[in-house]
C-alpha cells in the first residue's frame, strides 16, 4: 500500500514542468492524461509535470477555454496534435529551444494568440498548426524550418506580413489560405 501523505518536491525550473495560467484562476480539467505525472494549482499558477518529457500530449488541453498562457518546460522536444486545439483565451505561450516538432493543429482555433516565436529549433510546422488563429498579427519562422504543411496558418485573418527563411524547401497547399489581411509574403528561392 501506497502512502497518501507523500511529499513531492519539484523545483518550479524543472525542465520536465509546464506552467499555465487561466482566466478564472482555476485550474484547467485536462482532456488527456497522456505521460502526465503529477498536475496542481497554487496561486493561481498551474503546473503540470511530464514523465515522459518529451512531448505535449495529443489533446492535452483540448477546448481548455479559460487558458491563459503557458510555459513550456526545455525537455519538451514536439508539441503533438491539438495539443491547445481550441483554447479561446490562450494570448501567451512560450515555446522553448528544444522543440523540433509543432504537430497537426497544434493550437488550432487559438483566436486569442496574437503572435508566436517559434525557436530555432523546430523544423517542420505541421498541418493546421495554426488554423483559425484569427488574432495572430506576426509570426517569426526561424531558419531551421523546412516544411510548412498544409493549411498551417489557414484562416489567420490577422496576420498582415510573414517571411519565409531559406531554410524552407517546402510549402505546401493552403498553407496561408485566407489570411485576407497578409499584404507582404517575402519568399527565398529554395521553395
Amino acid at each position: 500500500k501506497c502512502n497518501d501523505n507523500i511529499d513531492l518536491v519539484i523545483p518550479s525550473t524543472h525542465p520536465n514542468l509546464l506552467k499555465y495560467t487561466t482566466t478564472d484562476n482555476k485550474p484547467v480539467n485536462l482532456y488527456s492524461y497522456e505521460n502526465v505525472f503529477a498536475a496542481w494549482f497554487d496561486s493561481g499558477v498551474g503546473y503540470i509535470f511530464n514523465a515522459e518529457n518529451l512531448k505535449i500530449a495529443n489533446n492535452l488541453f483540448y477546448n481548455c477555454s479559460t487558458l491563459k498562457s503557458v510555459t513550456i518546460g526545455n525537455s519538451v522536444t514536439s508539441i503533438e496534435s491539438y495539443a491547445f486545439s481550441g483554447c479561446t483565451s490562450l494570448t501567451s505561450v512560450i515555446i522553448p529551444n528544444s522543440v523540433t516538432e509543432i504537430g497537426y493543429g497544434a493550437f488550432y482555433s487559438c483566436n486569442s494568440l496574437t503572435s508566436i516565436v517559434i525557436p530555432n529549433s523546430v523544423t517542420s510546422i505541421g498541418s493546421r498548426a495554426f488554423w483559425g488563429c484569427t488574432s495572430l498579427t506576426s509570426v517569426t519562422i526561424p531558419d531551421s524550418v523546412t516544411l510548412i504543411a498544409s493549411e498551417a496558418f489557414w484562416a489567420c485573418t490577422s496576420l498582415t506580413s510573414v517571411t519565409i527563411p531559406n531554410s524552407v524547401t517546402s510549402i505546401e497547399e493552403n498553407a496561408f489560405y485566407h489570411c485576407c489581411n497578409l499584404t507582404s509574403v517575402t519568399i527565398p528561392e529554395s521553395v
